[in-house]
């Protein structure tokens, strides 16, 4: 692990080449679980369709890149080896495809930036050779876009800080160069919106940090410049906020750390500040709960940092909840299926870290438990296509099927839905969620749930009259919704 310079862009290139508050009650806590197989820093960690996670590479304390893979299982706490990667890396991405495979891409070597794609797939836990992008790069970001492609953009290339940026289509396997960023940019953020367009931010060349963005749109291919942020930052983290806005948190300024956070408004394309955190951090991590609010955790301020602290979207501040078990940064963070938040490696105060823990939150107030006020169970209703009084649905349609989840008065959707658990589609155990986002979908003065939902893994056959969602709740129940469906050709 190199150790920290006093310029921004020293740091900068570390991250590279290591490449008020809710109703809060007093469950919220963190808690060690089982310790990884391997130690490890920059690294990644993707929720799979089956509720596990898989941890792939990273470097060990000895700056080694790891080829090493394993899983994490929410039912038992352990870590179990899987396959390894076909090639050792770090500050590479991991993606999960519409398919249920996970895209790994790019990042460092044994011999340097990597070009080289592989897939692991769940059903045999081995990972295989796919396409070789276009450019080697790592510190890039790599987004799943509603088409079901995936967008990787910038990163550090054998020739410098990267503006290009390629396309994975899984259908081929194969990456194909689209347009360029406005400007090359490493240590940036990639962040979906609800229209589907992709917002860039921040991040640094060879020698400007930047506060400016832009926008992606897939439907043209290019990219256009948007709102500026208050200040320049990179190594920072964006986060889609269920009112669509983007929370952008810390990173590094011109001088140092920051504490400070913005908000981006797609709809006026612009930012604004918001409450700042109480520490400042970078490589640090943050984790929208089931709840709406934003957990940030860890990072390198002042040090290694074990605080964490939750953004309240509602009251525009951040508030401490609770501290780490071990300090770390370059760690992951990942959302699971029961809510909790798994905290899995990083680097701490001296090397790097096999130590997972998991963050528990409190329940808000907001959420549900699977009753109603006199103690019988919750109907949840969806709509599916709402504003259609037919919903027809062609199962050979490349595009989206939107259901609502409707709020009522004892029913708050956004607040008691686990989106991760979203299941849709024929039977309603189809793995085929897109996307959601709140929104009052039938004008009742209530937010509701909209999700979109891949119209092909949904797996609707021929006389089907209902579409079938299932999904977990905060409370930790489950539930079973159905509307009505007319499948045409």
């Amino acid at each position: 692990m190199q150790t920290m310079t006093d310029s921004w862009a020293g740091k900068l290139i570390l991250v590279l080449f290591l490449i008020g508050l809710p109703r809060l009650g007093s469950a919220q806590a963190f808690s060690p679980t089982g310790s990884m197989v391997t130690a490890r820093d920059s690294h990644t960690a993707t929720l799979l369709s089956n509720g596990k996670v898989l941890v792939a590479g990273g470097e060990d304390s000895s700056g080694t890149s790891l080829a090493s893979a394993e899983l994490y299982d929410p039912a038992s706490g352990a870590f179990s080896s899987t396959g390894n990667m076909t090639m050792a890396r770090l500050v590479h991405n991991a993606t999960l495809l519409p398919n249920g495979k996970v895209l790994i891409a790019g990042g460092i070597g044994a011999a340097g930036n990597l070009a080289s794609a592989e897939l692991y797939d769940p059903l045999t836990g081995l990972f295989s050779s796919t396409g070789t992008m276009n450019q080697a790069r790592q510190g890039h970001t790599a987004t799943l876009l509603t088409s079901g492609k995936v967008l990787l953009a910038g990163g550090w290339g054998f020739s410098g800080v990267l503006a290009s940026t390629e396309v994975y289509d899984p259908a081929s396997g194969a990456f194909t160069i689209t347009a360029s960023m406005g400007a090359p940019r490493q240590g940036h953020t990639a962040t979906l919106l609800a229209s589907g367009k992709l917002l860039i931010t921040g991040g640094a060349s060879s020698s400007t940090l930047f506060a400016t963005s832009e926008l992606y749109d897939p439907a043209i291919g290019t990219f256009s410049s948007t709102g500026s942020m208050s200040g320049a930052r990179g190594s920072h983290t964006a986060t889609l906020l269920g009112s669509d806005s983007v929370l952008v948190a810390g990173g590094f300024g011109t001088a140092d750390a920051l504490p400070s956070a913005e908000l981006f408004d797609p709809t006026v394309g612009s930012f604004s500040l918001t409450g700042s955190m109480s520490a400042s951090r970078y490589a640090h991590t943050a984790t929208l709960l089931s709840s709406g609010v934003v957990l940030v955790a860890g990072g390198y301020g002042s040090g290694v940092l074990t605080g964490a602290e939750l953004y309240d979207p509602s009251a525009g501040s951040f508030a401490a909840t609770g501290s780490m078990n071990t300090a770390r940064f370059f760690h992951t963070a990942t959302l699971l299926a029961n809510g909790q938040v798994l905290l899995a490696g990083g680097y701490g105060t001296a090397s790097s870290l096999a130590a997972a823990e998991l963050y528990t939150p409190a329940s808000t107030g907001g959420g549900d438990d699977g009753e109603d006020d006199n103690g019988d169970p919750l109907a949840v209703v969806i709509d599916i296509k709402p504003g259609d009084s037919t919903n027809p649905i062609n199962p050979k349609s490349k595009g989206k099927i939107p259901v609502a989840i409707l709020s009522s008065a004892s029913f708050d959707a956004p607040g008691s839905v686990v989106v991760s658990t979203l299941t849709f589609g024929h039977t309603g155990t189809e793995h085929s969620l897109a996307m959601c986002s709140r929104s009052d979908v039938n004008a009742d003065g209530m937010m509701d749930l909209m999700c979109h939902f891949h119209t092909q893994l949904a797996q609707f056959q021929s006389g089907d009259t209902h579409g079938v969602m299932k999904g977990d709740l905060a409370g930790g129940s489950s539930f079973e919704a159905f509307d009505t469906v007319k499948i045409v050709q």
